[in-house]
């Protein structure tokens, strides 16, 4: 099963609703109107909020959003999502109990034992890369190429763990 995350249409489905127009044209596209923020609370980019056009890191930080959001079970918008805050403040004991809940959330929909350190080891590394990739100055967050590399090392991990060297985003130019 693949998955795939793309746009909402909502700004399109608006200019249909305002402009009665065909929203089967694809051709065409629409933007949101200027001055306004553009995109879901709590995934919008914090440097969209100061002005700046939307990039690449604005879509990484929006990713890593929703892969705190998977790893948490927690909305973006939940006042629990807080936690996630503390730990990027360097509070790591917070990531302890984020990482026990995800894998007993996981435990029932895996054939993996939810107490085996591989599976800690790739919930802890999710974590830590949703927060590398949410954070608030873009020119820190690594590229979209850098985000599908650390993810192809972690599904190489979990199909063979003893024959992969661990690499750091942080390193990489």
């Amino acid at each position: 099963m693949k998955t795939l995350v793309t746009d909402f249409w909502i700004s399109r489905l608006v200019k249909v609703v305002e402009e009665n127009t065909n929203p089967v044209d694809e051709s065409v596209s629409y933007n949101s109107t200027d001055g306004l923020l553009c995109g879901s609370i709590g995934y919008i980019a914090p440097e969209y909020g100061m002005g700046r056009m939307a990039s690449t890191k604005g879509d990484v930080f929006s990713f890593g959003v929703l892969l705190l959001e998977i790893m948490t079970g927690k909305r973006p918008t939940d006042t629990l999502f807080q936690q996630v805050e503390l730990a990027r403040m360097g509070e790591e004991s917070k990531l302890e109990p984020m990482i026990e809940e995800a894998l007993q959330r996981c435990a029932t929909c895996t054939t993996v034992p939810s107490n085996s350190n591989t599976w800690h080891d790739i919930v802890l590394e999710l974590i830590e890369l949703g927060l590398m990739f949410t954070q608030y100055n873009p020119s820190t967050r690594p590229t979209m190429l850098d985000v599908a590399l650390e993810i192809g090392r972690l599904k190489q991990y979990l199909s063979s763990p003893s024959n992969i060297v661990a690499e750091d985003v942080t390193t990489k130019s």
